[in-house]
């Protein structure tokens, strides 16, 4: 058991840094996100489609 100066204590542990980066990546450049776009073959923005016998390849990102 903890008195509550202790739990206090102890749960602000877990409390970031003023500023602290919590997360690096999301939306189109999250892990998932580049997952996902790497089994359904969808290509980066900009990248052009592939020509000729590789057309039908999937392209990693």
């Amino acid at each position: 058991m903890f008195s509550a100066e202790e739990f206090i204590a102890a749960i602000t542990q877990h409390i970031p840094d003023k500023h602290f980066q919590m997360v690096r990546y999301y939306g189109w450049y999250s892990s998932r996100s580049r997952g996902d776009r790497i089994k359904k073959g969808v290509l980066r923005p900009g990248d052009e489609p592939p020509q000729g016998e590789n057309a039908n390849e999937v392209i990693p990102l």
